[in-house]
């Protein structure tokens, strides 16, 4: 890798022939261990790009588990929030839209209950 003349850069070689894990744990030793990613990564993941309310949200988790199927994320896609309301202001006095931190209380009623 060459940036300019000032750059420096270091090199490991790791020469084990085939013993692999051999090479990952002296590899280990100079970059530290590298965690797991979480359990739930390696699961079941459902999401859609769709304004969806609470009431459908969990008629999903009610569909997976009556058909007896994992879900281990289910993401609460962007229409959650309050999204381009006429003009309002939020409580920071800016424009709504996609704001993050406003739940709809059309879709949402009672986001705590939901939580």
């Amino acid at each position: 890798c060459f940036y300019s003349t000032q750059s420096v850069q270091d090199l490991y070689m790791f020469a084990h022939g085939h013993d692999y894990r051999a090479a990952l744990k002296d590899f280990t030793l100079v970059s530290g261990n590298v965690p797991l990613p979480p359990r739930y990564a390696f699961g079941v993941l459902y999401s859609r790009y769709w304004a969806y309310s609470d009431v459908e949200e969990m008629e999903i988790v009610r569909e997976y588990q009556r058909h007896g199927l994992p879900l281990d994320v289910l993401v609460t896609d962007m229409d959650w929030h309050i999204t381009y309301y006429n003009g309002k202001r939020d409580q920071a006095g800016q424009q709504m839209g996609w704001t993050g931190f406003t739940w709809d209380s059309h879709l949402f009623p009672g986001p705590s209950s939901f939580l």
